[in-house]
């Protein structure tokens, strides 16, 4: 078997993904995947700890509850390289209720699934980490304001987050039920909005909240109505090699959810060991 990889329990992951009524296309959409990934794991060949904690998260679910015994260990999900100190594997899904219906449940956003959201949709976000870890939940609408979500005991409150705790599980809102009065709906002008986690390994972040927030490029206006897009940061992307066929010279990418990834760059990357966010368009 591969390094770094684990094997999932996949009696236990069909029983799961059947019990919410899913094909293996509808589980990898919900959890981000190709069709090809998830029935690969689902006929037992081994797979990365971040693709099984993206599957465990789109089956509500902490990942080792999927895994085969001898890989449920926390240690398992410290990401590909587990020799990083303080790595970590998390999942972030949106689960959606369109204003026009929606099946029971709702529906997990992805790039073939109820886009563009518009005003009177309601979203729950919802996230797996593994270990535990501090985390931080913000909303940066399409004029680039951020909300603060969670840890905060009000949405947007000034207060500084409590430090004392780890997470591995989120649901917000913070009443548990997935019944539609409990998510939050979507206002605001046309354009992107993007739902970032933070997460910090293994004290507290050393970012003040306190002090304000930074300000972010405006997302205003629907270039691409079913645009999609998640970002990670360290990501597991290989290094860029150098082609030929590619001049000297550069030009700058006038992309506000490319622009809005970059800041969360510069932002936050010196204080969080990682960064996950999914932008998606609001047509208001």
């Amino acid at each position: 078997m591969a390094p770094n990889t684990v094997e999932v329990d996949i009696g236990k992951l069909a029983r799961l993904r059947r019990g919410k009524g899913w094909s293996q296309a509808e589980l990898a959409r919900a959890a981000g995947l190709s069709g090809g990934t998830v029935v690969r794991v689902e006929g037992g060949h081994p797979c990365f700890a971040h693709t099984a904690a993206s599957i465990a998260a789109a089956l509500g679910v902490a990942p080792e509850e999927i895994l085969e015994p001898s890989f449920a260990m926390p240690l398992v999900f410290a990401g590909e390289d587990l020799e990083q100190p303080g790595g970590l594997t998390a999942g972030m899904n949106l689960r959606i209720w369109r204003r026009e219906g929606t099946p029971p449940g709702g529906e997990f956003l992805t790039e073939t699934g109820p886009l563009p959201l518009k005003a009177g949709d309601l979203v729950r976000i919802e996230v797996a980490v593994a270990p535990p870890a501090h985390a931080y939940l913000l909303w940066i609408d399409a004029q680039g304001q951020v909300k603060r979500l969670y840890p905060w005991v009000k949405p947007n409150g000034n207060c500084p987050p409590p430090d004392d705790r780890k997470i591995e599980r989120i649901e917000l809102p913070r009443d548990g039920s997935e019944a539609e009065s409990h998510a939050f709906a979507i206002c605001g002008p046309a354009g992107m909005e993007t739902v970032v986690l933070l997460l910090s390994q293994p004290g507290p972040t050393s970012f003040d909240f306190s002090s304000g927030l930074p300000e972010f490029p405006r997302q205003e206006g629907l270039r691409t109505p079913r645009a999609l897009a998640r970002f990670e940061y360290p990501d597991r992307a290989p290094p860029a090699v150098r082609t030929r066929g590619i001049g000297e010279r550069t030009k700058k990418i006038n992309d506000p959810v490319f622009q809005i990834q970059a800041a969360l760059r510069k932002q936050f990357g010196p204080h969080f060991t990682k960064i996950l966010a999914i932008s998606f368009p609001n047509q208001g």
